[in-house]
């Protein structure tokens, strides 16, 4: 049931820390932390834009366009969209 929940949105990843021993050295398992989605929504002030889909995906795009810096992320995205 935890798998399908972020495929739904109605949870979503909202961390996650590796576990380190007393050197700083990976160690054992990474925690993962869960929000419901308006809880995340709510604590980064991320606005409900409604839209179609297509005007979505142009939003999106842009959006992704001007924060990501690496060229090889960005024609990933380009083949999402």
């Amino acid at each position: 049931m935890l798998v399908e929940l972020p495929r739904t949105m109605d949870i979503v990843i909202s961390g996650i820390q590796e576990k380190k021993n007393a050197d700083g050295e990976r160690n054992g398992w990474s925690s993962t932390a869960f929000e419901t989605y308006d809880s995340c929504r709510t604590r980064n002030k991320i606005d409900i834009i409604t839209m179609a889909k297509e005007g979505a995906k142009k939003y999106l795009k842009a959006y992704f366009l001007i924060v990501c810096s690496n060229d090889e992320t960005v024609k990933k995205l380009e083949k999402l969209f």
